[in-house]
This record gives C-alpha cells, structure tokens and sequence, in this order.
C-alpha cells in the first residue's frame, strides 16, 4: 500500500523538477545530524526529491559526514551505511527510501540480472529456482531478479522460455550476471498451423507450443483439463465432476456468446474435443491471435487449439503400456459446529429475537450428532490404462491404441468411464501419399445431484442422514422437523435418490490424399466425419429431502432425452514452396465445405407401472415430450503466402472468405484477412 501511495505521488509531482544528472558532483558537511535533515539538505544542491515513509526508525540515526565532490550514488551509499535502508532511483530525478531487503535466518541473499547472451537485453520473467527446492522467483523488467539462498543449497537453476537453462553455483552476497543462450534446437522444431506446417523460428503470429511429456505427468479426463497450466494466456475452468469437460478460454472472454476455441484434430475441424483420449496426444499447438487465427474465420476468433495424435515410426513394432492408479481427496473440511454447540447458539438466537425456542430436546431423547461434510465426501479414486501398438517401414507407419479411464470423485454418486479406441496409419508410394486417423469412444457418467456442497455446510447437525420415524414415509431420510426447521435439503437423499446417468458414443475420423504434382506443388485431399450420439436417463425417486415440500404430484419421475449429431467436411488445398538463395515463398490455396446435422428428443413421465423398470414405454402418466432438428452448412475459399528473406525478415497474409447457412442471403458471407 505504502509503495502504490510512493508511486502515485511521484507521478503527480514528475512535471515541476527538471532531469538531474545522477554523474553530478556533490557534497556534504554535517555532524550529529539526522538522516531525514541530510536528505532535505541534499535536495537544496540539486532537482530532485526525497520519498520515503514516517515509520522507518532509521531515519532518526545521526551521522557526520565531510564528504566534497562525490555522484549521489556514492553519496547515498555512506549516509546509508550501517542502517537497514536501501534506496532506488526512479527517473532521475526521484529517489525512493525503502527497507534493505535481508534474508530469512539461515539464508544469504543472491542478486543479479538476466540477459540474451548476444543482445544483451534483459530477458523479463526468466525462472530464477534453488536446485532441489520449489523456491524460486522471477527477473523484474530489467531482467534483474533477489532471491534467499539456503546455507545448504548453493546451485540456482535459470530457465527462459526458448533458452536453454543453466546451472550457476553461488554463494550468498553474490551479485550475479547470467547469460542464456537461445535454444537454437527448438527453433528448428516444426509447429502445425493452420493447414499446414512451419518452423518455429518462421513463426510471425501467437503460438504456443504446449510440452505434452509434462502434460502427460497428470491425469486428466479430458483435453481441457489436460491443458491447465501449459499454456500462457490460457485458462481453463471446470467444475469438478467426474468426466466434466474443462471449459478453455484463450485471452480472456472477447463475446457474450460461445467463447470456446475452434478444435482441428488431425486436419478434422471439431464441434468440441469431448471426451478424447490426452494419451493420444502427440503434439498440441495453440493459435492465440487474429494474425495466426485469421485461416479459420469467425470460428477462430476465440483461438483455435490444432492437436496431432500419434503416429507409428520406422522400424519394428513396438508395444507400449502405461498404468496409473490415484486417489482424490477432498483437500480441507470445513470446522462446523457438533449438537451441543448448535443447540446454545439455536438458543440463543431465539432469546435475542423475543421468540420461544422449541429445540430444547426432551428428557431421554436422543439427537443426532451429525457431521455431513463425512456424510457426503468420500476418498475417489482415478484409474488410467493406455496400450499401444506402432511400428511402421520406409514408406509406410500405423498406430493402433486402446484406453480406458475411470473417475470416482471425493463426492458420494458421481463417476465417469472412458474406453477408447485409435487408429492411425499412412502410406506413400511415389508422389502419392495417402492415409487416416479414426477413433471410437464410448463413455457414461453419473452427474452430480443439487447443490451437495452448500447443503453440506448448512445442514444442521441435530439432523440425522437417515430417520426411520419421518412423517412423510417417503425414503426414510432425516430433512428437519418443527423443533429443528431448515431450507437445506438433505444431500446425501439427493445423491441416493436421483440417478442421473449419461452414456455417450463417438466415432471421429478422416481419410486424406496428397499428390505432388512438380516440384514443391503439393495437392491435397481430406474428407472426414464426426459422428456422435448420446442418450441420458434421469431417475427419481421423488423421496422427501427437504423440511414443508413433500412431493405429492408423482410416487417417481422419469426423464429420458436422445440426441445424435453428425458433421461431415470436405476439403481441398493446393501448397506451393519455392527457394531462391535468400527468398523463401511458401503459399496456400484450398476451398472446404462442411455439413451439420443435429436431432435430439426428450420425454418426462410418472409413476412407473412396473417397480425398478425405469422405461419410459411403462409410464402411467406422460407429462411432456418435445424435441428438435438443426442443420447448417458452410463452404469457405482461403489463401496464405509467406515470405521470408535471409531468415530475418518475415512477411504473412492470410485471408478467407465464408459463406454460412445460419445467416440470411444478405449477411450470408464474411471475408476474414490478416497480416
């Protein structure tokens, strides 16, 4: 806070002082003076000002000085000297006191800066860590960075993005001067864009490349989640459950409307990533801006995610099987109150409110003790099993991968099942290139029921998970009563009562075709479909939850809803590459079509006539049934051309023009170009 006010004061008085010269000689005569007079005798040699807080202590040491022709750095430094106080000077003319950054007991401060070992720019926000520890910090924007070096530990590990990392053995009081080399490697290394591939030196828009060894360490139930934390500039959200899909936002949410990135998997444009298999995954390029985007329309401008599965390699086949097992936890329960104390504040709030208090139990009954949060939360479990056939020849390669994952969270209820199969495979003969990537996906998911967590906390503990003598007869679960009223519902009746289950299957898949006409002319064929239909069945038992709404319309409920969708592209590229000395030219010319077509139908009813049949042929009243049909096309004409000369400058434009049928005739097409 101290700082911000420093800060904003500075600011307001920049304009009366003129620049002052930091080389400037000075000088200074005093005995027995205070620190805060000698500061306000220096500001009458010179343009500039003394900023510092009132509750520094130092201040008031005395000191004697005789010092002529000295630079106010030298100046400061003495007057200094022996106290806690360090100074900064803030444009030349502005000199802010502040505490002397010390070290924790144990511990000996290391300083230094950061730098491009052949610009020597400073390198902003390179990761300064002890060796062996999880401390560390990050360089300021002059690439300078401070950081507590244990007396046992005296190596630092300096990575940057892009560098490669060093190794520097220290020792406290250091002031250090690190040079990083750029990784001239992983500049070398191609990245998929859209439609096509470059290297990562040539690249010209927002890309990030995502490091899928490290994203392959954790176990996530699906792609979004998988993301979380690998990427810059992207956040990812998710509410918890078991199988729940991750929701991606890059830079932030720019609509009211869908704010989810466009998905291209293997060259497929997808509606969303749902459910894939991450242990398919065998790179994944993430376009952030406009200029990177602009191929893929509309549909890019929340960025788009291009993921590349595995691939077989030259040589035998080779076999590779991977398990994990895990548990979740819930990471903290809350402190809630037990009987005794919820009675003395349930009383005591009604003796303040003038109201008679009708909890007081009676002479050998016996109230519950409960502790919902142990009622509701249980230890889950992750299991994951991924094998893999690959192998491939000369001119040929194939993949074939099966999965399974399971998910039971920390809550009692919910769980989620994955099995997966892929294929992948590709064979050349001449200038003749052909190949295709398909996958299956079954899943099915038991969703979470009301608000479990809240209801945990709010519960009252005289309220029994179970009560045999409820007056509603209707499941026998503890809900509140007169002496001990509540708005909660009892969470754990939620979770039993109500089974609400989806079942999900998906087959993803395209076949592809390059012919090279000459030399650097390259044509290409893709064709591919996204199949996907699901059924979700809601059960309830209808049992009474919740104190004064016993339902009385239905003995149970049934809702039960059919869904498909099916998405077939088309499309067509011709690449042109061409070298001349110095001149590289890459260009790109393709036209696609694409077609949706999505169909769902629901029905709810009552009271089954049959106990335990749960089908909605054997209800006895049909409350509703509605449904609905959407289909959509699209086609788009799109173009690229990259120029780079002598590997130093580089030129891109991009543009594409689409036609949709979800607009009018007179806002059917948009055109989208970049550079």
């Amino acid at each position: 806070m101290r700082t911000t006010l420093i800060a904003c004061f500075i600011f307001v008085f920049l304009v009366p002082f003129r620049l002052f010269s930091q080389e400037k000689q000075l000088g200074v005569h005093v005995e027995n003076m205070r620190i805060r007079d000698v500061f306000r005798e220096l500001e009458k040699q010179g343009d500039f000002a003394f900023f510092f807080s009132e509750i520094y202590p130092e201040l008031d040491n005395r000191v004697t000085l005789d010092i002529q022709d000295e630079s106010i750095d030298g100046l400061l430094t003495k007057i200094l000297e022996g106290s806690n106080l360090d100074y900064e000077i803030l444009n030349q003319n502005f000199i802010v006191i502040t505490p002397r950054e010390t070290a924790p007991e144990g511990q000996q401060l290391v300083r230094g800066t950061i730098t491009d070992a052949f610009t020597m720019e400073p390198l902003v926000g390179a990761t300064v860590v002890v060796e062996g520890t999880t401390e560390g910090v990050i360089t300021d924007l002059s690439g300078s960075f401070v950081i507590a070096l244990p007396d046992d530990k005296q190596v630092l590990v300096i990575s940057y993005v892009g560098y490669l990392s060093q190794r520097i053995e220290t020792a406290g009081g250091q002031i250090l001067v690190v040079n990083l080399i750029p990784d001239v490697q992983k500049l070398e290394e191609v990245v998929v864009i859209g439609y096509g591939t470059q290297k990562k030196r040539d690249l010209s828009g927002a890309v990030s490349v995502v490091d899928v060894n490290e994203m392959h360490k954790a176990e996530a139930a699906g792609i979004g989640e998988a993301l979380q934390g690998y990427a810059t500039g992207v956040s990812v959200y998710t509410n918890g459950d078991p199988g729940a899909m991750a929701k991606v936002r890059i830079r932030g949410i720019g609509s009211f409307s869908d704010v989810e990135p466009l998905y291209v998997i293997d060259g497929l444009i997808l509606n969303d990533p749902n459910n894939l298999n991450p242990a398919d995954i065998e790179s994944i390029q993430i376009l952030k801006d406009a200029s990177a985007a602009a191929l893929y329309g509309a549909r890019g401008a929340n960025g788009v995610i291009i993921i590349t599965t595995k691939r077989g390699k030259e040589g035998p086949a080779k076999i590779e099987f991977s398990a994990s097992f895990g548990v979740d936890e819930l990471a903290k329960k809350i402190d809630m109150m037990g009987t005794t104390e919820y009675l003395y504040y349930n009383q005591l709030s009604f003796i303040n409110g003038g109201s008679i208090w009708m909890g007081a139990p009676a002479i050998g009954d016996t109230v519950a003790n409960t502790d919902w949060q142990n009622a509701i939360f249980e230890r889950g479990q992750v299991q994951d099993y991924n094998l893999s056939i690959s192998g491939g020849g000369q001119n040929s390669n194939y993949m074939l991968g099966v999965g399974y994952f399971s998910q039971d969270g920390v809550l009692q209820g919910p769980w989620y099942h994955r099995y997966s199969f892929r294929v992948n495979s590709e064979g050349s003969r001449g200038r003749f290139t052909v190949g295709e990537h398909i996958s299956f996906l079954y899943t099915d998911r038991r969703g979470t029921n009301g608000g479990p967590f809240s209801n945990a906390l709010s519960m009252p503990p005289v309220i029994p998970v179970y009560d045999p003598d409820e007056i509603s007869g209707r499941g026998g679960y503890g809900y509140g009563s007169v002496k001990y009223p509540t708005y909660s519902t009892n969470p754990v009746a939620a979770q039993e009562s109500i089974a609400d289950i989806y079942w999900r299957n998906r087959l993803i898949g395209n076949l592809f075709a390059e012919l090279e006409i000459i030399k650097g002319l390259k044509f290409r064929a893709n064709f591919g479909v996204d199949y996907w239909n699901g059924r979700r069945k809601r059960t309830d038992e209808a049992v009474t939850m919740r104190y004064l709404s016993v339902e009385t319309r239905w003995q149970d409920r049934l809702y039960a809803e059919n869904q498909e969708r099916i998405s077939l592209i088309m499309e067509h590229t011709l690449t042109y590459h061409l070298d001349l000395g110095k001149h590289s030219v890459n260009a790109l010319a393709g036209y696609t079509a694409q077609k949706t077509d999505f169909h769902h139908l629901a029905n709810e009813g009552y009271n089954q006539l049959v106990d335990g049949l749960w089908q909605i042929d054997l209800i006895s009243e049909m409350y509703n049934m509605w449904g609905s049909e959407q289909h959509n096309s699209m086609i788009s004409f799109l173009g690229r051309v990259d120029y780079n000369y002598d590997e130093r400058y580089l030129f891109q434009f991009n543009i594409r023009r689409d036609g949709s049928s979800r607009f009018g005739p007179s806002k059917r097409w948009g055109t989208f170009p970049s550079s």
